[in-house]
């Protein structure tokens, strides 16, 4: 036991995937603190507060630790337990280890708020995260199984002196999971009530994902009166819940999307909504540049790495901070100690295993798929995928009738007459579930960083390889090949490495269709016969190679269309612990020698040559689809 304790003190942990405050608390000896966010929540004067943000952004652990903060523990007689007992009271007290010493949160130093909320009152907490089904009675029992599962928390209500008869019988109707839509309906509010009783305060309520059954009902029923019907069943638990509520003290809402137009909080008095689009609760969601740069230190990542490891997951900013997802930078970090332990791989070998999309794990872009069928949208998420901002005017909020539009453009139907409205709708979607993040004016968008782009591009990958039958790892041996060049320390094998590249460019261009300039004679052709024609510009060879250097996993900058000096350049890699830098300019049925002159002709590597050894590639692809590669090394 003594052993543990020490080795919990030496090993940097923090947590993942728990589900209650209390478990990540107990289990890590790493965090980083957001009790502060509890302040800020309580000191608001909406009684109601929407807060939404994309998934995996600490929402639901957020709103788990405010429960935790300020529930009434109690025995199984709903006995509220003396001082010495309380479970919750060490959490905030001495929640945080530093150098095998703990000490308290951020929240216990707020004397006033620990006395007058700490354990002061009863909770209903709820989380919505799980409902789904295929149709709407399928979703009806799983709230209801939900339900039943919050009263089993609050059973020893039968018990309560202070509670009527007549209330208990109800309480055992919902214990039994024998009621009807319209007790499903007072469910939330009825529980207030009896805690209100119960303990003679008013209650706090907590609702986390309330917008899951809702978007799932919306994307996935097949029939229109069941989504009504699921929307009508949820406007009456939140509305009963919500408005006008006698029993209630304050309340939560946390989801991925604010829905419009359904009336789900409508009539809620003192209601106020928040999330990436406003500054309050800001530095509570997401991490923030500090608290990255103090788990790098923390976790003793050489400085190197910690850099790539910024570099591949930062870029989103919002209100001129620059945030972090925390899924993904804990998953990182988890990853990083589990190859440093147990693990003998090299530096270079540790960097490509952990920079990996942990996001997406937690969830997908599969819809993506459905839209690349639509070519004004396959050509805008191209574009974003190398690099280039998206316009269009934001959307804050999604309507029923939205969705609908969306499930349409997600599921291949639409044609390519796509009005800019649904453009901007879609665009609005992606930005709202965290796949974007806005330029200064708000108006042009951009995919974050390397891990966002990195699933965009295999969706992209997944639509060649069912339209053109293109093999996948074609693209990850034409990966490798350029990685092997990067990583070279042989200058003799340089010419080597660069001829096995061309064999893997051309093996992959040889199973795209025929490369041609696209005409009015061509379109009329090509319809006839039936044929498929890949448009013959830089831009798609551009979009081919760009997929092949997201995947270097060693690279620490990736970039398209980078400005170096005044003007761009098409592709650059720069890999800091190599101390390597490749500039990538691509032509089509031009010379690779034209390539390499524009590199050097425009300076391109004037400003990489004082640090790194640069690779100046120039690329031909003609339109037979045969390679030709020409380069330069200029040394540091």
């Amino acid at each position: 036991m003594q052993f543990e304790q020490s080795l919990k003190e030496l090993l940097p942990e923090t947590a993942i995937g728990v589900k209650d405050f209390r478990t990540l608390i107990e289990k890590s000896t790493v965090i980083v603190d957001k009790s502060l966010l509890i302040k800020e929540f309580l000191s608001n004067k909406a009684e109601t507060q929407l807060i939404t943000y994309p998934r995996r952004w600490g929402k639901s652990i957020n709103m788990n630790m405010i429960k935790t903060f300020l529930e009434i523990e109690v025995d199984n007689t709903g006995t509220a337990l003396t001082p010495d007992k309380r479970l919750n009271q060490a959490i905030f007290s001495s929640g945080k280890w530093n150098y095998g010493q703990k000490f308290p949160l951020n929240i216990w130093l707020e004397q006033k708020i620990v006395t007058d909320y700490f354990g002061q009152y009863p909770v209903i907490y709820i989380t919505l995260k799980d409902i789904r089904g295929n149709d709407y009675d399928s979703m009806e029992l799983q709230i209801i199984e939900q339900i039943k599962e919050l009263y089993q928390q609050h059973k020893y209500l039968l018990r309560s002196d202070n509670i009527e008869d007549e209330d208990k019988k109800q309480i055992e109707h919902y214990l039994s999971i024998s009621i009807n839509t319209a007790m499903l309906g007072r469910s939330l509010k009825n529980l207030s009530r009896y805690l209100k009783q119960h303990f003679g305060r008013k209650t706090f309520i907590f609702i986390d994902e309330y917008d899951t059954p809702i978007n799932h009902a919306n994307l996935k029923f097949k029939n229109r009166e069941e989504i009504e019907k699921t929307v009508e069943l949820f406007r009456s638990i939140f509305g009963n819940a919500l408005k006008e509520n006698p029993y209630l003290e304050k309340s939560l809402i946390t989801g991925i999307l604010r829905i419009a137009k359904a009336d789900l909080f409508s009539g809620i008095n003192n209601f106020q909504e928040y999330g990436i689009l406003t500054e309050e609760y800001s530095t509570h969601y997401g991490f923030t540049q500090e608290e990255v740069d103090r788990l790098l230190l923390e976790y003793k990542v050489p400085s190197d790495l910690a850099q790539d490891i910024k570099n591949w997951y930062n870029g989103y900013n919002f209100h001129g901070t620059e945030v972090y997802n925390p899924w993904s930078i804990v998953k990182c970090l988890a990853a990083f100690q589990y190859r440093v332990m147990y693990s003998k791989k090299a530096h270079e070998q540790i960097k490509k295993d952990i920079l990996q999309s942990y996001w997406e794990e937690s969830g997908n872009v599969e819809f993506i798929s459905g839209l690349l069928k639509a070519s004004p949208v396959k050509d805008r998420i191209s574009s974003l995928i190398e690099g280039e901002p998206a316009y269009f005017i934001l959307r804050p909020q999604i309507t029923i009738h939205d969705f609908n539009v969306l499930r349409t453009l997600t599921s291949g139907s639409s044609n390519s007459e796509i009005k800019q409205v649904t453009i901007d709708l879609l665009f609005s979607y992606l930005f709202l579930a965290g796949y974007l993040t806005p330029l200064p004016d708000n108006m042009h968008f951009r995919l974050p960083n390397n891990e966002i782009r990195q699933e965009f591009a295999k969706k992209l990958l997944v639509y060649y390889e069912e339209l053109y039958n293109v093999d996948p790892s074609l693209f990850s041996l034409a990966t490798s090949a350029l990685q092997l060049v990067l990583s070279n320390k042989d200058s003799n094998k340089v010419g080597e490495l660069i001829a096995t590249l061309v064999e893997r460019i051309q093996e992959l261009m040889r199973h795209f269709p025929d490369l041609e300039k696209i005409t009015e004679n061509t379109i009329t052709e090509h319809l006839k016969e039936g044929k498929q024609l890949v448009h013959a510009s830089e831009d798609v060879i551009h979009g081919i190679m760009t997929y092949i250097i997201l995947q270097v996993r060693t690279a620490s900058i990736l970039a398209s269309e980078m400005y170096l000096g005044k003007r761009r350049a098409d592709l650059v890699l720069i890999d800091n612990s190599n101390k390597k830098a490749a500039i990538i300019e691509l032509k089509y049925n031009k010379t690779a020698e034209e390539a390499v002159d524009q590199i050097k002709d425009r300076e391109y590597f004037t400003i990489l040559k004082k640090k790194f050894e640069v690779f100046l590639i120039g690329i031909n692809i003609k339109p037979d689809k045969s390679v030709q590669v020409e380069y330069e090394v200029i040394g540091l």
